[in-house]
């Protein structure tokens, strides 16, 4: 069994990844080549890992995030680099953390985050809902824990719907 602190992040691996992000990312795994790959391949590359997309220096939990990501719409490859940089850099040594708080807090973020950005766009596509979608939309950004978190998405849900 491999020792933990053998997937411990230096600066150097940071810069190395950072250089391979500087090439662009697929979507999708891709090719065990610059600017060919996906975010978690790139660590692979960087940590001199076979080619894929399961850093052992990462979380499970964490990657099945980083792969949406990834995967997810980007208008380039360079952007959707672009876009990842930091994270990419935050997941090393992320195999170590508490991944059920990890996916609370990420819960919590999307609803006090990303949600409202949803509502709101659907506020302005339905300007007769607005209000009721607005109403969500504070209420999402105001949620301080898993259980507002859940009663202000349930919200949410209600007021799309009725849109």
């Amino acid at each position: 069994m491999t020792s933990k602190t053998a997937y411990q992040p230096t600066p150097v691996l940071a810069r190395n990844i950072l250089e391979l992000l500087s090439h662009g990312l697929s979507k999708g795994l891709g090719k065990p080549e610059p600017g060919k790959m996906c975010v978690e391949a790139a660590v692979c590359y960087a940590y001199g890992f076979p080619h894929g997309d399961n850093p052992p220096c990462v979380s499970p939990v964490v990657r099945s995030f980083k792969i949406a990501l990834n995967d997810a719409a980007w208008s380039s490859d360079m952007a959707r680099a672009n876009g990842l940089r930091r994270l990419a850099i935050a997941q090393l040594g992320s195999e170590q953390i508490d991944e059920t708080l990890f996916a609370k807090e990420l819960a919590l973020a999307t609803v006090r985050k990303i949600v409202p950005i949803a509502l709101r766009a659907a506020a302005f596509c339905n300007p007769t809902r607005s209000a009721s979608l607005e109403k969500a939309a504070v209420s999402c950004e105001n949620a301080d824990s898993e259980w507002a978190a859940g009663s202000a998405a349930w919200s949410a849900m209600e007021a799309a719907e009725s849109a």
